[in-house]
């Protein structure tokens, strides 16, 4: 008996159960009656199998073998669908007041031979399945449960095969301590086994699952592959894929997988047809609606791009999906020859005819002095999606001019310029060459000598100390004091000088009556006149305070004018007076008496204001805050002490050109404030104005070098000239030439050195207790001599 069990996922499946009895006896049966016999208990053994043709009576026969619940009932479709337990059931069709059952057969899951455990069958060849069960006498027309298959899966294919019932002929039930004497098939009663066995079949049903993929292609693949149930060898398929534009395989005849593609996206169907001619199974046909298809690629979208660049650089342009731009990943681009604005002025710029990945690049060079643009025209492409074309625009600017530093060191210094890292020690111009965007950097280094001395003149008191900063040091005597410095400091020279203690101060000082003096020369307050003296040391004269007391001052009158409407506020008092009037407050001491004579008047007259500008102009009067451009005469109102205003407006024509005469030296530039510019040669040059700035005209005359210059010098033998112009020093009579370039004459010095003079000789008196200090040597004298 075979048995084909669907799988537990064929459940919903609304199917009958078809048996089919391959072999079957004529012997008719009675209708079921209870059930009479449990084998629940019964062992199941292997043993030889009893020979088939060796039966000696037919006096037991088979009615029926098959599959059933616990309670005998036929298994359905949807019982064997849910895992239920299953038994193998015998229905007896006559008797013959025989007991005891044997039965033998085997059993087979998909063709292989399994106990009930489905484990494999380990017995010989000979060898069968053996149930033995003892029991009270066989009634004809009973079924017999004989026993229970485990481990079963739904979908696999259950098979009975050489079946053999035997019983014992000895009449009446035996004890559970008896052997069955048919063990060993000795002298067997036994019914024929059914050739062949008996088939069971459950239908066919048809399923198939659905896979997509995208490898490619404008829209998904679909791969279809049967996942039918009951199938056997001879089963038939039948396939139908509407709208399709490729199958592949072509055939449509096998369980698949069929690889299937479409033209457009959205709903298709597909449908799976399972038969079996061989056997009699209804055919079952699958249909799946609505499998959605979708598109494989997407457009890019890309907004227009820009880049700037320096001549002779490269742009590079990499669209990313971000904010508005849409750009699958392996986007390619291409362009046809990008154009220049102005044309011709950038090289570089090629087409890309064959799509490229990003990112966008080319090396661009600006073949004049201004900023020109060059514009592509961009089409995106997503695998066979293409894209709204893009454009991207990128500004090339030129190399800028040339940069020159102008740079002064003192001698024996040392420049390092930053922008190449070297130290420079002498004049000159160094050069460095830069590319692209940067400019070229000139140096100009002057590398100056050490000026000239500094001399300090220094005068203290007597026993004073001066501490000169060029040094910490610090000095008490008259002299001179020389500090030496290298490179550019100048050296220094202190010239000291010592004054004697100056004469006294005398300080007068007046106060009111009643009022106290504080002298701040030694803090004592003073209130009577007097004469009073503090002696100090040193450079600090001596102070003398004449103090005098005065008597307290006359009234002091304040006139006062106000306009009609006003209020005065007068500070002495903080009172606020309105009407014209003679107010007085009474102080004491020094200070006067106060008198405020107050005078109200009436509101001034108009003020005009004459206001003149240029045609094309715009006047704001601050009176009012209103603008004027045409002539005229204008009035604000103005109430109490203010007067009416009145604004006189006359717009004047353009002034007449300017003329800007303008003498340069040969080889000299003049930059011309008015426009910027530099000019080298003699010429007229205009520069036009609108509204009441003039035209502006630069006469520029450019001049000869003048002729040389000569200084007559005269010095006195032993003495040192150092002429100006060069910082050098001479002490010979002689004539020294300075060479200079451009507006500058030559220098010429000739130098005169002449012998000493003769002695000098001063007369001066002073009176007795005076000292006198010689200006020649600052030596200060107190007795007649030479």
């Amino acid at each position: 008996m075979k048995t084909n069990l669907p799988k537990q996922k064929s459940k919903q499946a609304i199917l009958s159960l078809i048996l089919l009895i391959l072999v079957s006896f004529t012997n008719g049966y009675a209708q079921d009656t209870n059930i009479t016999f449990d084998n629940s208990s019964a062992s199941l053994t292997t043993a030889p199998a009893c020979p088939l043709g060796g039966c000696t009576a037919q006096d037991v026969t088979f009615g029926d073998v098959y599959l059933g619940d616990a309670v005998g009932n036929l298994a359905t479709l949807t019982y064997i669908s849910a895992n239920n337990p299953l038994y193998i059931w015998v229905k007896i069709a006559s008797n013959s007041s025989k007991h005891d059952l044997l039965f033998q057969f085997d059993y087979l899951v998909g063709g292989v031979r399994k106990n009930f455990d489905n484990t494999n069958f380990v017995g010989s060849t000979t060898d069968r399945l053996t149930i033995k069960i003892r029991g009270n006498i066989i009634t004809a027309g009973s079924k017999y449960r004989m026993a229970e298959i485990t481990n079963y899966t739904a979908g696999q294919s259950l098979e009975l095969q050489n079946i053999y019932l035997g019983w014992n002929t000895n009449g009446g039930a035996i004890s559970s301590g008896q052997n069955i004497s048919f063990i060993t098939c000795n002298s067997p009663k036994c019914s024929s086994a059914y050739s062949g066995g008996i088939i069971i079949k459950t239908p066919l049903f048809a399923d198939f699952s659905i896979s997509k993929t995208c490898d490619g292609g404008t829209f998904e693949k679909v791969v279809y592959t049967s996942t039918s149930t009951g199938i056997e060898g001879n089963t038939n398929y039948s396939w139908l894929f509407p709208g399709a534009v490729t199958i592949s395989p072509s055939s449509l005849s096998t369980s698949g997988p069929y690889t299937v593609t479409y033209s457009s996206a959205g709903p298709h169907s597909a449908s799976l047809t399972v038969s079996d001619p061989l056997n009699a199974v209804i055919p079952n046909t699958k249909t799946i609606n609505n499998i959605n298809i979708a598109l494989c690629c997407t457009s890019p979208v890309i907004t227009n791009k820009t880049a700037t660049i320096c001549t002779g650089n490269s742009f590079s342009i990499n669209p990313i999906t971000a904010g508005s731009d849409i750009v699958p990943s392996g986007t390619t681009y291409t362009w046809s020859t990008p154009v220049s604005s102005p044309s011709g002025a950038i090289t570089g710029g090629t087409s890309q005819i064959t799509g490229a990945t990003g990112p966008i690049s080319q090396t661009l060079t600006n073949t004049t002095n201004s900023t020109a643009t060059l514009t592509y025209t961009v089409t995106p492409k997503s695998e066979s999606c293409t894209g709204t074309p893009f454009t991207i625009t990128v500004t090339v600017t030129p190399k800028p001019t040339k940069v020159s530093t102008p740079v002064t060191i003192c001698s024996g210094e040392t420049y390092t310029w930053t922008v190449n890292g070297t130290a420079y020690t002498e004049s000159g111009t160094y050069l460095v060459t830069n590319d692209g965007c940067t400019a070229n950097q000139e140096l100009v280094l002057t590398v100056t000598p050490k000026p000239t001395k500094v001399s300090t003149p220094v005068t203290i008191c007597s026993g004073e100390t001066y501490t000169w900063t060029v040094n910490g040091t610090a000095y008490t005597e008259s002299g001179t004091y020389l500090v030496t410095n290298d490179g550019c400091t100048a050296n220094q020279e202190l010239v000291l000088t010592v004054t004697p203690k100056p004469t006294k101060v005398s300080t007068p000082v007046t106060i009111c009556s009643g009022e106290t003096y504080t002298w701040t020369v030694n803090g004592t307050a003073y209130t009577e006149s007097g004469t009073y003296l503090v002696t100090n040391d040193g450079c600090t004269a001596n102070q003398e305070l004449v103090l005098t007391v005065t008597p307290k001052p006359t009234k002091v009158s304040t006139p006062v004018t106000i306009c009609s409407g006003e209020t005065y506020t007068w500070t002495v008092n903080g009172t606020a007076y309105t009407e014209s009037g003679t107010y007085l407050v009474t102080n004491d001491g020094c200070t006067a008496n106060q008198e405020l004579v107050l005078t109200v008047t009436p509101k001034p007259t108009k003020v005009s204001t004459p206001m003149t500008i240029c045609s094309g102009e715009t006047y704001t009067w601050t009176v009012n805050g209103t603008a004027y451009t045409e002539s005229g005469t204008y009035l604000v109102t103005n109430d109490g002490c203010t007067a009416n205003q009145e604004l006189v407006l006359t717009v004047t024509p353009k002034p007449t050109k300017v003329s800007t005469p303008v003498t340069i030296c040969s080889g000299e530039t003049y930059t011309w404030t008015v426009n910027g510019t530099a000019y080298t040669e003699s010429g007229t040059y205009l520069v036009t104005n609108d509204g009441c700035t003039a035209n502006q005209e630069l006469v520029l005359t450019v001049t000869p070098k003048p002729t040389k210059v000569s200084t007559p010098v005269t010095i006195c033998s032993g003495e040192t000239y150092t002429w100006t112009v060069n910082g050098t020093a001479y002490t010979e009579s002689g004539t020294y030439l300075v060479t200079n370039d451009g507006c500058t004459a030559n220098q010429e010095l000739v130098l005169t050195v002449t012998p000493k003079p003769t002695k000098v000789s001063t007369p001066v008196t002073i009176c007795s207790g005076e000292t006198y200090t010689w200006t020649v040597n600052g030596t200060a004298y107190t007795e007649s001599g030479t």
